[in-house]
């Protein structure tokens, strides 16, 4: 489907998101399970491959195991320099909502945004998945 009809647009409350810390100095890493060669054609086909300089890029193939596991989460904030607690990672999957969050990263759900284009079955799922996150350390 995407050969035909091109990448999927970007998620503007994300990527508005991700710009404001930029321009704030607030270093950004993209942590993906993503094949590194078709984020990099989404970036660019979006105009946004300098958001993120490379070497603050962590893809699957660059840790020993992929999410739920916390070593991509754990990588970013290595690369970032900043020690994981002090980091907040922004996900839209189960089990990357539980990698960072096994990272020890404050976490957001970005289908809970307001503006985040999600039909509305998506997020009946979402809100039922909630009560299933037992992973989630109670305070």
């Amino acid at each position: 489907e995407e050969a035909e009809k091109g990448p999927p647009p970007p998620i503007a409350c994300v990527v508005a998101m991700a710009m404001e810390y930029k321009a704030r100095g607030i270093p950004v890493a993209i942590a993906t399970s993503g094949l590194k060669s078709i984020v990099l054609d989404h970036l660019d086909a979006a105009g946004l491959r300098d958001l993120v300089p490379d070497e603050q890029m962590v893809f699957a193939t660059d840790v020993p195991k992929g999410k739920p596991d916390p070593a991509i989460y754990l990588e970013a904030a290595r690369r970032l320099g900043v020690d994981p607690r002090f980091c907040r990672a922004y996900e839209d999957g189960e089990s990357g909502l539980q990698s960072a969050v096994s990272a020890g990263m404050e976490t957001v759900d970005v289908t809970f945004l307001p503006d985040y284009p999600a039909p509305e079955a998506l997020r009946k799922a979402k809100e039922e998945q909630k009560g299933e996150r037992k992973w989630i350390p109670c305070s």
